[in-house]
């Protein structure tokens, strides 16, 4: 299975992390650009499970971070799932902002 986070880069900038966040992570990753997404930062992860993807977004997003997460059997499957998540986050943190 292939997960895929993407994560806001001013957060992530903001919170002084670095790739040595991912150090503890034991799955295979690798860093993505995104083109039509430059002010996020792309992870793909080769995982056995879903539980350590959903763990990392969990400490990212406890950190402030805002955080977009998917899964597939490809990257491209991920990565949509991760933007239709992020999509859905984004917009609930707008409209509770506007409260």
């Amino acid at each position: 299975m292939v997960g895929c986070l993407l994560i806001n880069k001013l957060d992530w900038k903001k919170n002084g992390f670095d790739l040595h966040f991912f150090a503890s992570f034991d799955q295979y990753i690798q860093v993505v650009h995104l083109a039509d997404y430059p002010e996020w930062l792309c992870i793909n992860v080769q995982a056995d499970s879903k539980i350590p993807v959903w763990q990392m977004a969990l400490d990212l997003e406890w950190a402030n971070v805002t955080t977009g997460y998917g899964f597939g059997d490809n990257f491209d499957r991920a990565k949509a799932d991760a933007i239709i998540t992020l999509t859905k986050r984004t917009e609930v943190k707008i409209s509770r902002s506007m409260l």
